[in-house]
């Protein structure tokens, strides 16, 4: 449970981790079950209106932060096909 306070980003009653980005950066500190447990709560893993909840809340948050920025962003193509693409599966 450390693990999660440590790395993880807290949104309400959910706590978000970005599990990949820390195994690149040490995966020694996760173990086969580890991973297995993380990955069965992956967004993608998640029951569709629960995914779109966290998607949309985080897109939000993204938006109020662009405004206060005076940035261009570029984006990578699976900010929005892969959602895309989840919606279409589930």
């Amino acid at each position: 449970m450390e693990f999660l306070k440590t790395n993880g980003q807290k949104k309400g009653d959910q706590v978000l981790l970005p599990y990949r980005k820390l195994m690149n950066q040490n995966s020694a500190v996760f173990s086969e079950e580890l991973f297995e447990a993380i990955f069965k709560r992956d967004i993608y893993e998640l029951p569709f209106e629960q995914h779109t909840l966290i998607a949309v809340q985080k897109w939000a948050e993204f938006a109020e932060m662009a405004l206060q920025d005076d940035k261009i962003y570029l984006f990578e193509c699976c900010f929005i096909q892969n959602p895309l693409t989840i919606g279409m599966i589930k």
